[in-house]
């Protein structure tokens, strides 16, 4: 089951740096090509970016789920941690 964790940024910023002070890894350096980093938005904003679109269905872009290399916030969000999933963290289909 994915974690979920709040994030309060002080100033409208991305949360890349916030969320990998907690653990969020960035598999391809940030650079959006992957998609390692998905994390799903359950409360508050965070806004869809190009990058995003290019690497994420629309399907999983109106789900909630961003690139956190590539998410911004203006207020307090809560995500889920898809990094942290089991079918993640195994080579298992």
């Amino acid at each position: 089951m994915p974690e979920r964790i709040r994030l309060d940024p002080p100033r409208p910023e991305d949360l890349r740096d916030l969320l990998f002070e907690r653990g969020v890894e960035f598999p391809c350096g940030g650079d959006s090509l992957c998609g390692g980093c998905k994390i799903r938005v359950v409360e508050g904003d965070v806004p869809i970016t190009a990058e995003m679109g290019a690497v994420l269905s629309s399907e999983e872009l109106a789900n909630g789920w961003r690139l956190a290399c590539r998410a911004g916030a203006s207020g307090p969000v809560v995500v889920e941690i898809e990094q942290w999933s089991v079918h993640v963290l195994t080579d298992e289909t």
